[in-house]
């Protein structure tokens, strides 16, 4: 009774792809939503398999198209919007730093200056662009900020 050489790749395939639009999300898209779709099911089973340079080709790829991917929500954004990803994981500053007590350096810069700079940091953290975040830690220290991130304070 022959049965079904391909129904465990099949299984494989239709878990591989979890990942939803983020409701909030209404822009225009570059690609069609199959297409996105398409890739992060090729993505998924890629990461399934270890194979973590297709998975990050892939996730360049998406990223060039506008997408822009959270592994931990398994949610996607057409609009590049990084940003409300990182404020989910970790609140309205987008970022996990907080202040140090009796820092008043932070008066003559402006508090949302040195949080927007701080999320830019993590972004470019999160998707090992080393020379932006030490491009963004650099300004930062220009400005009088000093940033520990073993404690997470500034």
């Amino acid at each position: 009774s022959g049965g079904g050489g391909g129904g465990e790749a099949e299984g494989d395939q239709a878990r591989a792809h979890e990942y939803s639009r983020a409701p909030d999300d209404t822009s225009e898209l570059v690609l069609s939503e199959s297409d996105i779709r398409e890739r992060l099911s090729r993505r998924s089973l890629a990461r399934m398999s270890w194979n973590y340079r297709l998975a990050d080709e892939i996730l360049d790829e998406l990223r060039g198209s506008n997408v822009v991917v959270h592994d931990g929500l398994k949610m996607w954004r057409a609009d590049g919007n990084i940003d409300e990803f990182f404020k989910a994981d970790f609140g309205p500053a987008a970022h996990p730093y907080r202040r140090a007590e009796g820092d008043t350096a932070a008066l003559q810069v402006g508090v949302d200056t040195i949080n927007r700079k701080l999320a830019r940091r993590i972004q470019a953290l999160t998707y090992g662009n080393m020379q932006r975040a030490d491009s963004v830690l650099s300004q930062l220290r220009a400005l009088g900020i000093e940033v520990d991130d073993a404690t997470r304070i500034w």
